[in-house]
């Protein structure tokens, strides 16, 4: 496998004018790129890919002066130059370096190479670092290519945004994050030439190093010459409240496909594409991402456990088992049906269902177990399995909380029950305003559903939503439509154009709602105080954290559970949001008489539960929460 290093470079640029061919020492800038590039243990090739312009035709004779193969391609769309470049020297991988990083160190290229062949990923991702690297298989570039506008191919639209967020055609890549980084090449300083206040901090330093200096020279310089990074540092504040402003302009989580999805729908008609309608499309990504047969889209996560349980069979004189820590919307759907909702007690370390309580409230009356996965944790599904076979029972999973959370096995939340199930209402995890869907393998239960939401047409199909099948038979007086009693809850086309674009988008709202949630654990770890009582995490399972959820323990300390809110609230936290009531002590329950079960440990857990925000997009919302955490923590500890 041929495997190269791509020096992306031109000499056009507004904010410093022929940046790469100014000179430090007789040298060209884009000179010490090619000479730190040289050192790599694994590139078979480097590459300098800059542009057909006649004013860059300099920097390939730079680049034969140095030994180097050069490409010329694309001025507007520098990952064409990659893919032009790869074809003609016949890569099949490669690691990306600008002609920016002066110091740039090859050996952080070569934990690239070294991480790719271990590990066969498509994509890693190296950004955030004082030297921005991608490792790319090119074959998945070539695919990525065609859905890359010319005017975002380049900067603030970075590689990882293609591959992190984008589906291309039927096939989501294999990425990763860089691993083993060293600490040395966590960014503290400013090191990229754009500036002229850059390009006077390269050459102070050059200038006190020896030839051929390395990245470990250069920061020794620095940690003995503390004042160099003042030359540029106000360029780096500058920079970071540039991106706040950016990220705060684009939308803290509408940054996606769902503006040109929702016009594509108007534009439309509300017809189907080429590639289906908009929900179809949501539809077939949701199954995949969750390895399931079939996904059905609904108007609610509510309607969603409504549609589940009638596909059960369940109905008047059954019962249903449900945690009483949850919201009311789970036994409304239990009473929708006619049947009994059970109330299930937890667990007073995972405020999750306890399988031991389960067991304790199975009659022969019960035909379901609802379980409910709250504040992104998984409840002990393979116990619950073991119970449910055991006595015969259907599995639903609520999963509104709890999107791509993984147990020790790595098996995901919402695919091991019979039918799994999701909400979509602004709150969550993914949003299009509110909706719903569900997932399952089965063929009964997804025809069962799809009906059941879809006013009972008799022709919807577990895999297909098409009331159509033929525009003659349809308007046949003769022709029967409806064959069994249903409702209309059926996902609408333009919410479902958000939530396509927002699935695409999944796995980075779930990594940074858990960054925030570590963050928020880390404070806690760090004050040694049992003030604040986290939801306790079985090892090795992955919390998605939809909210960070803690036990305060104000009564030990005399600390009254508001007054601890309101100095959150004084130190900038955005509120806590208290457990709702059990369901069994909720009016609409306990004053009509609906449902059983007692549950002490819920009863007692959920008057002092609080839940912290953990939907923050951007670094500096972050940082405002954690602060506040932090201080709050520090305030009562004293």
């Amino acid at each position: 496998m041929n495997k190269s290093i791509f020096i992306t470079v031109r000499t056009g640029s507004s904010r410093l004018p022929n940046k790469s061919i100014l000179k430090i020492m007789d040298k060209y800038t884009i000179e010490y790129v090619i000479n730190s590039v040289k050192k790599s243990k694994y590139a078979d090739k480097i590459v300098l890919c800059t542009t057909e312009n006649p004013e860059d035709d300099i920097l390939c004779d730079i680049a034969k002066n140095n030994g180097i193969e050069f490409y010329q391609g694309s001025e507007l769309n520098k990952f064409k130059r990659w893919v032009g470049a790869a074809e003609k020297f016949d890569v099949d991988f490669f690691v990306t370096a600008d002609g920016d990083d002066l110091f740039y160190d090859a050996g952080l290229a070569d934990l690239v190479f070294e991480q790719f062949e271990k590990d066969g990923a498509e994509f890693i991702n190296g950004r955030g670092l004082y030297i921005d690297v991608y490792g790319v298989k090119t074959s998945a570039m070539l695919s990525v290519l065609g859905s890359i506008r010319p005017d975002r191919a380049t900067e603030p639209f970075h590689l990882e945004n293609w591959f992190d967020t984008r589906q291309i055609g039927h096939q989501l890549y294999y990425t990763q994050i860089i691993k083993n980084v060293p600490d040395i090449y966590k960014k503290k300083y400013r090191m990229t030439l754009d500036y002229q206040e850059d390009f006077d901090f390269f050459k102070t330093i050059i200038e006190n190093l020896d030839d051929g200096f390395g990245f470990i020279d250069v920061l020794d310089y620095i940690g003995k010459n503390k004042s160099v990074i003042d030359i540029n540092s106000f360029r780096e504040t500058e920079w970071k409240q540039n991106q706040v402003k950016y990220e705060k302009d684009k939308g803290w989580r509408f940054g996606g496909n769902e503006i040109k999805y929702l016009q594509k729908t108007l534009n439309s008609g509300f017809s189907a594409g080429d590639d289906g309608t908009m929900v179809e499309r949501l539809e077939k990504l949701f199954a995949k991402k969750h390895h399931q047969r079939y996904a059905i889209g609904f108007n609610s996560g509510t309607s969603t456990l409504h549609a589940a349980l009638n596909a059960f069979g369940v109905g008047d004189g059954d019962e249903v088992i449900i945690p009483a820590l949850t919201p009311a919307m789970c036994g409304y759907s239990v009473w929708q049906t006619g049947a009994t909702p059970v109330f299930c007690d937890v667990r007073d370390d995972t405020f999750l269902m306890d399988p031991e309580d389960i067991k304790r409230k199975i009659t022969n009356k019960t035909k379901a177990i609802m379980v409910v996965h709250i504040y992104g944790l998984l409840c002990d599904m393979e116990t619950i399995m073991d119970i449910a076979d055991l006595y015969d029972l259907y599995v639903l999973e609520d999963c509104a909380q709890c999107f791509l959370a993984q147990d020790d096995s790595g098996k995901v939340a919402g695919t091991f029950g019979d039918i799994g199930s999701w909400s979509f209402e602004n709150s969550k995890h993914l949003s299009c305003g509110d909706g719903g869907i569900v997932t399952t393998d089965d063929d009964g239960f997804a025809t069962s559903m799809r009906q059941f939401g879809g006013v009972g047409f008799k022709n919807l199909t577990a895999n297909s939503g098409k009331v159509r099948i033929s525009r003659d038979k349809f308007q046949d007086p003769n022709w029967e439509r409806h064959t069994v009693m249903a409702y209309n809850y059926r996902m609408p086309e333009l919410c479902g154009a958000v939530a396509l674009a927002q699935t695409e988008r999944i796995n980075e709202f779930c990594d940074k709602r858990i960054e925030v949630g570590n963050a928020y654990l880390k404070v806690i770890r760090d004050s040694e105080s049992d003030l604040l009582i986290p939801q306790r995490v079985p090892k090795n399972y992955i919390h998605s954290y939809y909210t960070f959820g803690a036990l305060f323990n104000g009564e030990k300390y005399d600390i009254e559970w508001q007054t601890f809110r309101k100095k959150y609230m004084e130190f900038g936290g955005d509120g806590i949001y208290a457990a709702w009531k059990t369901q069994n002590q909720e009016p609409c329950f306990r004053d009509n008489g609906i449902g059983w079960g007692d549950v002490p440990i819920a009863e007692s857990l959920q008057k002092n539960l609080m839940q912290f925000t953990t939907n923050q997009m951007d670094s500096s919302e972050i940082e405002t929460q954690v602060d506040a955490f932090r201080k709050t923590l520090e305030y009562f500890n004293k």
